[in-house]
């Protein structure tokens, strides 16, 4: 699921990026025409790129917080609970490996000190 709202982002980036291009280039033919003074050109594409980038960050925004809604619904563990949960796991085994071989040890100690009658 996150892939498919990454993909979704780098989508939206692309199309913003697109469309800046875009209108740089219909700016800029209107300037080389004359039909619009290379000042008000310039300020149209940066207004543009302004309002591209505030909308972006307000989509990205509003996606992660969708985003968290969705995965707080499934009840999911966060990555610090999955972690430290994988580090319990792991300190267990080390114990238990450890109990183990100490067992064998036993074993094999009481095993030479049986004698039979």
């Amino acid at each position: 699921m996150e892939d498919a709202l990454k993909k979704l982002l780098y989508t939206g980036v692309g199309l913003a990026a697109t469309a800046t291009e875009k209108i740089q280039q219909t700016v800029q033919e209107l300037v080389d025409k004359g039909t619009m003074p290379a000042e008000d050109g310039k300020k149209v594409v940066d207004d543009f790129v302004k309002n591209t980038t505030d909308k972006r960050e307000e989509f990205e925004s509003k996606l992660k917080n969708a985003f968290e809604s969705v995965v707080s619904k499934f009840d999911l563990p966060k990555k610090a609970e999955f972690d430290a949960l994988n580090k319990k796991i792991k300190d267990l085994e080390k114990k238990l490996s450890k109990y183990e071989k100490e067992g064998k040890k036993t074993t094999s100690k009481a095993k030479s000190k049986v004698t039979v009658k």
